[in-house]
């Protein structure tokens, strides 16, 4: 493996420490960016990639739209499948009921009766505790009595 001439290395550490990301002065002294890391990590100066700030959002969001635009055609074509009565009816329905429930997970529905929010989850459990407590009081309460439970309970 060649050796960096010092020249090289000091401009190298000169642009790191002048805030350049490690790939940008890879690319402006011709060498690997493993070895702008390695020079980096060797002189103490923290790595600066900084990743594009607008390329993830802008991804997710085309996603998003892309994913939805395919949900759509593919009501389309189920909807054109039905009129035309090719597909079993019972096949058709598990077909929409799949993409319906994808479609509203993609649009941050719920996609079942069941699913609670975080402060619904908080109601129910704070009920069930509730009745809990209720429900050893009575116990406590039938056995400082002296009472026994009814038959069949």
């Amino acid at each position: 493996m060649a050796q960096l001439a010092a020249e090289t290395r000091a401009a190298i550490v000169a642009d790191l420490r002048a805030g350049k990301s490690q790939n940008a002065t890879a690319r402006l002294h011709g060498v690997s960016q493993p070895t702008v890391f390695k020079i980096a990590r060797a002189e103490g100066i923290a790595a600066i990639n900084a990743a594009p700030k607008n390329a993830a959002p802008a991804r997710t969001i085309y996603s998003l739209e892309a994913r939805l635009a395919l949900s759509d055609e593919a009501f389309a074509v189920l909807a054109e499948d039905l009129r035309k009565r090719q597909t079993p009816l019972k096949d058709w329905a598990v077909a929409y009921a799949i993409l319906t429930d994808k479609r509203r997970l993609e649009e941050g529905q719920a996609t079942e009766r069941h699913e609670f929010t975080d402060s619904d989850r908080g109601l129910v459990f704070g009920r069930v505790d509730e009745l809990a407590a209720r429900r050893r009081a009575r116990l406590a309460a039938e056995t400082d009595a002296g009472a026994r439970p009814a038959a069949g309970s």
